[in-house]
């Protein structure tokens, strides 16, 4: 199966998911997304902040 990939024109997308998700995890990993930071929400749980960069053309 190919690679996804992402093509929008900007330097730099972010994604939050909860740190629970895995399907989303495994999805955004597969686009290039790499982990930025954890943010704790007030019921208790994680949420993971994403990344990926695209270098200008």
């Amino acid at each position: 199966m190919p690679t996804p990939t992402l093509r929008t024109g900007l330097p730099r997308i972010h994604a939050t998911v909860d740190a629970r998700n895995s399907a989303s995890l495994a999805l955004l990993a597969r686009l290039g997304f790499g982990h930025e930071r954890d943010v704790a929400e007030p019921d208790g749980s994680t949420t993971w902040v994403l990344f990926v960069d695209h270098p200008s053309d």
